[in-house]
């Protein structure tokens, strides 16, 4: 079994560097592989600076203050250079964005964005995306990369033991948030491309940078594990205690940003030890099912029943902004090894701005194909390939004791001395590729203090 390039991650990612390889470069074969967690159809919109007098310099330098000094300024321009282009490329390809009467971009307004930039087609975006480009992908799994003598990549391991080589590999399998037992995000999406990466010897960065999404539903709700948008506790929702007789903002307006709203409940959760409700009951729902009428039928909101307008929430983990660290050609320390999205790290710094998710996977999906290409046409397949390293595959029974100790230990309100305590659990565990990534995680979070 051989490649040309093969591509790790079937999400939007690896399907627009697919789509670069096969409009651009058809000399090339290309295979992909692993249908990932499913995050970017997720994706309700992107980045771009259409409307002036935003202009791709100020998402550049709004990129930049939200890292807070701790993301790498050419990813970042990057980042903001290809926004426009990146945006031609979808509407050529037949994706219409929402638009205002005047025939402007109807843009939604990020928090922490200087202008409202984010472009969407509803709030599907990236479902209709991925339509659009219309790639096949193939069900299979890597469990680890292969090298050859000289340290330049050979191919991947699959599950069942087969090599599949290549001239040249794409790493994008998506982040690490499903490792939590409370995510807003499947558990496929547990940080694979990160551990083969971690295992080959290739260096992670920022992992200690976790994004929590503030109000999702959890058990006993029948929508546990969705996110609940925050930005209805300026619509008329509450935060309410389980007594029901507290407003756990008491009434802040307006509500406070993602990170600090996060921070808020946990410490509720922590010093009573009960449950936050999010009650809908003072929001006008005609008006919201007209604004969001996806997120209706998701919540299942009946205005008949009151128990369906009071879901139980907690900040979960949702993005995970560190990973595998790259240059601007999406090059990793290994010849041949390439990766993009939230696979990887150093972009976003300790924050990320709405509308970047999306932005970000259109731009380096990209570079990594580009890259790619440029390696796969300068190179052959290796004739000789080094011995497997023997890290065993982490068990079911070890992702259920990591879920359970990154819920209690890893939160929008740990310590240094929870970090710890999570160091001291994960070390009783035996090595494995995701124990030895969860170990990489709390290192760098308990240096981070």
């Amino acid at each position: 079994m051989n490649t040309d390039i093969l591509i790790i991650g079937a999400g939007l990612t690896g399907q627009i560097a697919a789509a670069e390889l096969r409009d651009n470069h058809p000399n090339l074969t290309v295979r992909i592989i692993d249908a990932g967690g499913a995050a970017s159809s997720e994706i309700m919109g992107f980045s771009a600076p259409v409307n002036l007098p935003d202009t791709p310099n100020q998402l550049f330098h709004d990129t930049l203050n939200a890292a807070n000094n701790a993301g790498n300024p050419y990813l970042a321009k990057l980042l903001a250079e290809n926004a426009l282009e990146r945006l031609e490329y979808l509407e050529k390809l037949g994706l219409e964005f929402d638009r205002n009467q005047d025939g402007s971009y109807n843009t939604l307004h990020a928090v922490g964005t200087t202008f409202p930039r984010v472009v969407h087609h509803g709030t599907t975006t990236g479902k209709e995306a991925i339509r659009l480009l219309n790639i096949e992908y193939e069900n299979l799994h890597a469990k680890q990369l292969a090298k050859s003598q000289d340290g330049a990549i050979a191919g991947a391991i699959l599950d069942d033991d087969t090599l599949l080589q290549a001239k040249a590999i794409i790493l994008a399998g998506g982040g690490f948030a499903g490792l939590w037992k409370t995510s807003t995000w499947s558990k496929k999406l547990r940080g694979d491309c990160l551990a083969i990466a971690l295992d080959a010897g290739v260096s992670l960065v920022d992992l200690q940078f976790v994004q929590f999404e503030p109000t999702v539903a959890t058990d006993p709700s029948p929508i546990a594990g969705i996110p609940i948008i925050s930005t209805l506790l300026n619509e008329g929702a509450v935060l309410r205690n389980a007594a029901d007789d507290q407003d756990i903002l008491e009434n802040q307006k307006p509500v406070p940003a993602k990170k600090k709203l996060a921070a808020i409940i946990q410490k509720h959760i922590d010093k009573t030890g009960e449950t936050v409700y999010f009650d809908f009951q003072g929001v006008n729902l005609s008006q919201f099912a007209k604004k969001y009428p996806e997120y209706v039928k998701r919540y299942r909101l009946h205005s008949g029943d009151q128990s369906a307008l009071r879901i139980p929430v907690k900040p979960a983990a949702h993005t995970t902004l560190g990973g595998i660290k790259i240059d601007e050609d999406c090059a990793t320390s290994i010849p041949g090894l390439f990766a993009a999205g939230e696979a990887t790290g150093g972009l976003h710094g300790q924050d990320r701005l709405g509308g970047n998710a999306g932005l970000e996977v259109l731009v380096f999906g990209k570079i990594a194909a580009m890259a790619a290409a440029e390696y796969a046409n300068a190179h052959e397949l290796k004739t000789t390939i080094m011995a497997k390293t023997t890290t065993a595959q982490t068990q079911n029974e070890d992702f259920k004791k990591i879920a359970s100790m990154l819920d209690r230990y890893f939160t929008p309100t740990s310590t240094r001395k929870d970090i710890k305590s999570a160091i001291a659990h994960i070390n009783e565990l035996q090595p494995s590729t995701h124990v030895n990534l969860v170990k990489e995680l709390l290192r760098q979070k308990y240096e981070s203090y």
